[in-house]
């Protein structure tokens, strides 16, 4: 009986020793756990930051591109504009010479005609007295 009791304490001291071991792995286990779950959520958190740093690159990009794209158009729009302007006042200013050159006489098919060919050659950028010039030298041929 003596030896049962030395073969059951030392028994229940190894059961315990490997409780103990057990315990220390499971633990040391749950310890590399949390610490692969922190870093995959830093690396996670690192990933979403640079993700978001990127877009928001991106979209800084895209707006200062449209930016631009705007006011190129709003500058095209304003030269269109003055073009017209200057054209108009062109029109206005040919007409206005035609008619006070025509005075009192009554305005002639020919003299409408011809005032209206100059409009139109302006506004083409050619000027009737070379376009004319150009057509008698070429008759003379």
């Amino acid at each position: 009986t003596h030896s049962f009791k030395e073969s059951h304490a030392k028994l229940q001291k190894e059961t315990t020793r490997s409780l103990e071991a057990l315990e220390q792995k499971v633990d040391n286990l749950a310890n590399a756990t949390q610490k692969e779950r922190t870093k995959l959520k830093d690396l996670i958190d690192t990933t979403d930051d640079a993700l978001s740093v990127q877009l928001q690159n991106q979209k800084d990009e895209f707006l200062t591109k449209l930016r631009i794209m705007k006011e190129n158009m709003d500058d095209e729009n304003q030269k269109i504009h003055e073009n017209l302007v200057q054209m108009k006042t062109q029109i206005e200013s040919t007409l206005h010479e035609g008619l006070s050159g025509l005075g009192n006489e009554k305005l002639s098919r020919d003299a409408l005609a011809g005032m209206l060919l100059d409009v139109a050659m302006k506004i083409q950028g050619t000027d009737v007295n070379a376009l004319l010039t150009q057509e008698q030298k070429t008759e003379k041929k």
